[in-house]
């Protein structure tokens, strides 16, 4: 307790010496504090706002760089537009000129990098292909002259002036002629073109034995072969020398012309100078060899063809004036031997009337007759064909009576028949048959004579039958229901059959020709061929 209070007066002497004598000096401390805190925020005043100046100055330094930066890129991008975008617009404007048609524009070559090569390769594809298209173009210009070519000397022209080739002053086709083996054995000048300078080329028509070739082995090629100088080409011998010297060619042009798998011939073109054949010069040759041969071959067949047709032409002729003088021989003769034959039918007559005559007689009569009757028959029948040959052959037709004509047509045959006991005549008629018909009574008569006439001929046993019926009829409709018979047309079918010796399908198509019989020769002698 005794420390206790002793510690007390001491805190207690320490309080009042703090509040006696550190007072002031606190007062100061703070004054001074105070002091140095305003001095310090001046210059943190000062600071901040040299910091604020510096950061406005740093703010325009950035919009300034940023706006240089700008200009910069912008000049940048303008100089690589114009240096790389530009020459790419150029050549696709090119381009597009191009699809257009227009190949004689060329992109220009600004430098040597990518851009620059891939212009000058630009040009050089356009280049190319006006080439290619100038060529298609005079090939199409030269095929159109050979396919309107009048001849082959025209053809040949329309080649050789067509490629343009000026060191060519002669050009010859040649055909070459073949064996039973397919072996050349020579060839024949066709057609020839020359331009007035240097040796004529040889004629059309001149003929070449395989003797007389010493150029045959370098003809017959299978492509075509082109030499700029035959007395310096390797591929010529000493032969070929001659005859370069002789006819003085020095350049020329072996174009073979193949059709089927065969050389048919070879045209040549020849020069009196050397000359260095380029690539677009000899591309129009072998794309135009085959169309020329087909042109030459269809030449040739169509001389062939108009001669061919002048020789039909001339023969025709020939044989209508032999068949109008064979028909106006048989008119003149039909109705020459007419008179006399009726003078004789007449006679027989009236020699059956004569009630002396004997059994005998009045056979004979009778075959005399007959016989007359029958080359009256075969008369009248040479004079038709005579008519229908020179189609002068008319119908008359009128009106008649069906049943009066087909009664008198049976009623002649019933009395022939009799002739033939072990024949019968049918005669059957349609229940329907029109009344009155409008025809050529003497034609049909004709016909149906004749058809009865072999029937009853070729048939030795059983019967002919003879039927009429109708097909058809129409009957103009105001006429219907009226009295009395009704005008119209009506389809009739006439068929004769028999039980004879028939015909076989060869004698069937051959029976309705002139002076054609059937096969039998037993019964060959009975008629002429002509009825029907």
């Amino acid at each position: 307790l005794v420390f206790a209070a002793a510690e007390s007066d001491r805190n207690y002497e320490d309080l009042y010496l703090f509040t006696t004598q550190a007072a002031p000096q606190a007062e100061e401390m703070l004054t001074l504090l105070t002091s140095i805190a305003d001095a310090q925020q001046q210059v943190l005043q000062t600071d901040l706002n040299v910091g604020k100046q510096r950061l406005r100055v740093m703010q325009v330094q950035t919009i300034l760089g940023g706006l240089l930066s700008l200009v910069l890129g912008l000049s940048m991008i303008n100089i690589f537009q114009r240096s790389v975008s530009g020459p790419v617009q150029r050549l696709h404007a090119a381009a597009q000129r191009i699809s257009i048609g227009d190949l004689d524009v060329r992109a220009p070559v600004e430098s040597g990098d990518e851009i620059g090569r891939l212009a000058a390769a630009f040009n050089s594809m356009t280049h190319r292909l006006q080439e290619t298209i100038d060529n298609l173009e005079r090939l199409y210009r030269i095929s159109q002259g050979v396919m309107s070519a009048r001849d082959l000397s025209d053809l040949v022209a329309e080649v050789v002036e067509g490629g343009n080739i000026p060191v060519i002053n002669r050009a010859v086709l040649n055909l070459f002629e073949f064996d039973d083996q397919q072996q050349v054995v020579g060839m024949t000048v066709i057609a020839n073109w020359y331009s007035g300078r240097g040796t004529p080329p040889s004629p059309p028509g001149t003929r070449y034995l395989r003797t007389d070739l010493e150029l045959i082995d370098l003809l017959r090629a299978r492509q075509p072969l082109f030499f700029n100088d035959l007395l310096h080409d390797p591929r010529t011998d000493p032969a070929t020398h001659a005859v370069a010297k002789r006819l003085h060619i020095r350049a020329m042009a072996v174009l073979p012309l193949w059709r089927q798998d065969q050389q048919i011939g070879v045209l040549l073109l020849e020069g009196d100078e050397p000359y260095e054949f380029s690539e677009q010069e000899i591309r129009p040759y072998a794309s135009l060899l085959v169309q020329l041969a087909v042109a030459i071959e269809n030449r040739r067949l169509l001389e062939q063809t108009q001669q061919r047709a002048i020789e039909l032409d001339r023969a025709k002729k020939l044989a209508e004036a032999a068949n109008q003088a064979k028909s106006d021989f048989l008119a003149r003769m039909s109705h020459e031997l007419r008179t006399p034959l009726n003078a004789i039918l007449g006679y027989a007559q009236i020699l059956r009337r004569d009630a002396s005559l004997t059994a005998s007689q009045e056979s004979a009569v009778r075959v005399i007759q007959e016989s007359g009757e029958h080359l009256l028959t075969l008369i009248g029948d040479i004079l038709d064909l005579s008519r229908i040959e020179a189609q002068r052959l008319e119908l008359y037709p009128t009106d008649f009576d069906l049943a009066d004509f087909l009664d008198g047509i049976v009623e002649m045959f019933r009395i022939r028949i009799q002739e033939k006991p072990d024949v019968a005549l049918v005669y059957s008629p349609g229940p329907d048959l029109p009344a009155r018909v409008h025809a050529d009574a003497k034609r049909l008569r004709q016909v149906l004579i004749n058809l009865i006439e072999n029937a009853i001929k070729f048939t030795e046993q059983g019967k002919v039958i003879f039927r009429v019926e109708t097909l058809a009829q129409q009957t103009p409709p105001d006429t219907e229901g009226s009295a009395g018979p009704s005008p119209g047309t009506a389809r009739l079918r006439f068929q004769i059959e028999d039980t004879g010796i028939g015909m076989s399908a060869d004698e069937m198509e051959r029976i309705f020709r002139p002076f054609e019989q059937g096969d039998n020769q037993a019964l060959r002698a009975q008629g002429a061929g002509l009825g029907l």
